[in-house]
């Protein structure tokens, strides 16, 4: 079944496109609304990954499920947004920085941000046991956890 669709949509049959929203739709969306967290950027990621799949389905060689293909370009593709939206355009940040006096002081107190090493060193070895456990996860969940943090 799977195959015979594969080879429609490398035809470009616009029937396969149908069938493939039909039957992985869902499923796609579903990773892309846990990925990006509300429904209409879900929705985006949902319309580019399927136009990838679109453009690129002669690269795919049947090595591997079209679910697990399709699942890494829905992957792929939300990274890639939450990547864009997470950069800070670099002229904002002059106006959220800290103020001086004409003095060249700050112009409020300034917080002691470093930590007792007490606390340097739980937080250090929280860290290394958890990417411990994380590293023993199997790839697709690793994937998914690391894009959460």
């Amino acid at each position: 079944m799977a195959t015979a669709l594969v080879a429609a949509l490398k035809r470009k049959d616009p029937t396969a496109f149908e069938q493939l929203i039909t039957q992985h739709g869902t499923m796609v969306f579903r990773v892309a609304l846990r990925l990006m967290g509300r429904p209409e950027e879900a929705e985006d990621v949902l319309q580019e990954a399927l136009l990838t799949v679109y453009e690129k389905i002669q690269t795919f060689d049947e090595r591997s499920a079209l679910t697990t293909w399709l699942y890494r370009i829905v992957v792929n593709t939300a990274l890639m947004r939450l990547r864009a939206k997470a950069r800070v355009p670099e002229d904002l940040l002059d106006t959220q920085g800290p103020h001086f006096t004409e003095e060249g002081h700050h112009a409020r107190e300034v917080a002691e941000w470093a930590l007792p090493p007490e606390d340097a060193l739980l937080r250090q070895e929280a860290r290394s046991v958890l990417q411990q456990e994380i590293a023993g996860l199997p790839e697709l969940y690793r994937a998914v956890f690391t894009t959460m943090r």
